[in-house]
């Protein structure tokens, strides 16, 4: 079956969200994430596509500023999105400046099952080996809408459990819409990188340069 993706529905005038590239065919929808491909994306990109599909937070006043940013796509059509930033409150975390925080992540209801999995085992990978000072990824659940289950899956840990507090009493734009005020959970991960011991000098030497 070939995905009817039209123009007329999408967020932009212009560019339809779900079509990787406009000038190229769409062509047969995966059913598995193993046909996938992960690449990087603009964040306004990722934010329109976001806007599209996003369950309880469509909306994103500060996406500007995310980065990296993600798209999974297989046969020209972009099947899951993601933005990454540093942590809104990277001030009161322990090496907040030093992690990254899952803002938004959206996958399209035709996608395969374990697509979400998937693309964040893909993230982790590419995160890991583009961004050395990063050490650790959180991210936030909203109770109200989400289980989990991704994050249990992909081995990340349970880090905390708070009530909802608003931004708005803090912020210097107050008003904003509150898309959510569920309980949120904040999963972590920490990003283990292979490190090569060096050898000793000696070690090194030849025998003959090892002798007297």
């Amino acid at each position: 079956m070939t995905v009817q993706l039209h123009l007329g529905d999408c967020v932009s005038d212009t560019v339809d969200p779900m079509v990787f590239h406009p000038l190229f065919a769409v062509g047969e929808l995966i059913t598995t994430p193993r046909d996938l491909e992960l690449l990087p994306t603009s964040s306004a990109r990722a934010y329109e596509v976001n806007r599209t599909w996003h369950s309880s937070m469509p909306s994103m006043d500060s996406y500007r500023v995310c980065n990296p940013c993600f798209i999974a796509v297989a046969q020209n059509i972009v099947y899951a999105v993601a933005l990454w930033s540093l942590p809104i409150a990277a001030n009161r975390l322990k090496d907040g400046y030093n992690c990254l925080e899952l803002r938004r992540f959206a996958i399209a209801d035709y996608a395969p099952r374990n697509t979400a999995s998937w693309m964040l085992s893909r993230m982790e990978k590419q995160i890991t080996l583009d961004m050395p000072d990063i050490k650790k990824l959180i991210s936030y659940q909203d109770t109200e809408h989400h289980h989990g289950t991704i994050y249990k899956a992909s081995n990340w840990t349970l880090a905390s459990h708070g009530k909802y507090i608003s931004w708005n009493l803090h912020s210097k734009r107050p008003g904003r819409i509150e898309q959510s005020t569920a309980p949120k959970i904040r999963w972590e991960k920490l990003l283990i990188r292979k490190t090569h011991a060096r050898t000793p000098r000696a070690q090194q030497l030849t025998l003959e340069e090892a002798q007297p």
